[in-house]
């Protein structure tokens, strides 16, 4: 028997479903912050994001059989998205919140990219306006990075969240298939998985385990000392969380930022309408930006606050003057 969501039949309803599901999306910062000050290695934050949903969504995964040749490429979607989730987490490590999210929004850039690439299809001139202010948005709030106190490595890295999802938004409107929402999630976060344990894998092969070292220090204590020291070197190598606060921001990251918005859009996207859906999923900026500014008390400064108005103007802009808007 097929498993199916029932949808709203209500534009409001639906409407107030994207919002939700896109201000869930905006928390990401405030839980990663939370898991990254208890000690959580950023690849495995993009583990945990993966994780639960995945499991849960695994229900879905027959139905990929249907379609092999989509199933296939929205995997490697997936695979990519780890990728992109990994650089947004190094982002909001090594960075404020805002800087992080206005360059994360600077997606609309690499979607006119991989268009004109691969399908030859150039912006109109209301969409390379919406493009000209998205550039103005990251030159103004990226510029003034110093390099002296976020590595440029950094900063590379978090345009890998941009990227990466502007590959996700590509595939999803340009791909032609019969496959269900719930399906296609199903797909995105197997393949996001399947990177992340990837990447995961690569960052603790690349650090020294510390065990042996443990060990050694630990030669002249009593037995329950030594178990302890090896049980806490272990949980540093894997970065795992040291404490509960730890595991409620990793809890946060799988449930309310990743598993609770990929059931709530595609229950609401269908009733809200394309404009209406895309309208809405603006919401996860100013979410993220007033965890960064209000909740982790970062400074609000001029340039970042115009880079965020100008980044919402150039979005507006882009989804009401375009005849067909993506839905995703």
């Amino acid at each position: 028997m097929a498993l199916s969501f029932s949808r709203t039949q209500s534009p409001l309803l639906g409407t107030l479903l994207v919002i939700a599901a896109a201000s869930c999306f905006g928390t990401i910062p405030y839980f990663s912050r939370i898991a990254f000050a208890d000690g959580v290695a950023p690849s495995t934050v993009v583990v945990m994001r993966y994780l639960v949903p995945c499991l849960i969504f695994a229900v879905f995964l027959p139905a990929l059989l249907s379609d092999r040749k989509a199933a296939m490429n929205l995997l490697l979607a997936g695979f990519a998205m780890a990728a992109g989730t990994y650089g947004y987490a190094i982002g909001i490590r090594d960075m404020d919140v805002a800087i992080a999210a206005i360059i994360f929004f600077s997606f609309p850039l690499f979607v006119t990219l991989y268009k004109g690439l691969f399908y030859h299809q150039f912006p109109t001139r209301v969409e390379a306006l919406s493009l000209v202010l998205v550039f103005v948005a990251v030159v103004l709030v990226a510029g003034p990075i110093e390099t002296s106190k976020v590595p440029l490595s950094s900063v590379l890295l978090t345009f890998l969240g941009p990227a990466a999802y502007g590959i996700i938004l590509v595939m999803v409107s340009t791909q032609d298939h019969d496959l269900q929402p719930m399906t296609v999630s199903a797909a995105i976060t197997l393949g996001g998985l399947v990177g992340a344990s990837l990447i995961f894998a690569a960052e603790l092969l690349s650090q020294p385990s510390g065990m042996g070292l443990a060990m050694a220090a630990s030669t002249q204590t009593e037995a329950a000392s030594l178990v302890d020291g090896q049980t806490a070197s272990l949980i540093r190598w894997l970065g795992l969380p040291h404490s509960y606060l730890g595991w409620i921001g990793a809890a946060g990251l799988a449930f309310v930022a990743t598993l609770l918005p990929n059931l709530l859009l595609p229950m609401g996207a269908t009733a809200a309408g394309s404009l209406r859906s895309a309208i809405a999923g603006t919401f996860e900026l100013p979410v993220s930006l007033s965890f960064g500014w209000f909740v982790l008390q970062e400074p609000a400064q001029i340039n970042q606050i115009a880079g965020s108005l100008i980044i919402l103007l150039s979005l507006l802009i882009n989804i009401l003057k375009r005849s067909k808007p993506l839905t995703l």
